[in-house]
């Protein structure tokens, strides 16, 4: 999205409202400190950790998450030998 040029609030604004961690965000984009503006609504909700997740499977995670459809997704994944 940042590379379409949409500014980084926005960018947060969807972030949020999806459900994800807003760390993650600040860790992706090198941001210190807490860049979300209500930084008292995490207390009140409980955050769930994600997953660990295999290393093999991260680039083909990072796929879907991207919007590749799942057919493509799974091509890659035949074409790369994972199980």
């Amino acid at each position: 999205m940042q590379k379409a040029g949409i500014p980084l609030v926005t960018i947060q604004n969807s972030v949020r409202l999806q459900g994800h961690d807003m760390k993650e965000l600040d860790v992706a984009f090198g941001v210190k400190g807490d860049s979300s503006t209500d930084a008292g609504a995490e207390t009140e909700i409980e955050v769930q950790k994600a997953p660990k997740i295999n290393p093999c499977m991260a680039k083909f995670l990072n796929m879907q998450k991207a919007g590749i459809p799942l057919g493509a997704t799974q091509q890659a994944v035949q074409v790369q030998g994972v199980d």
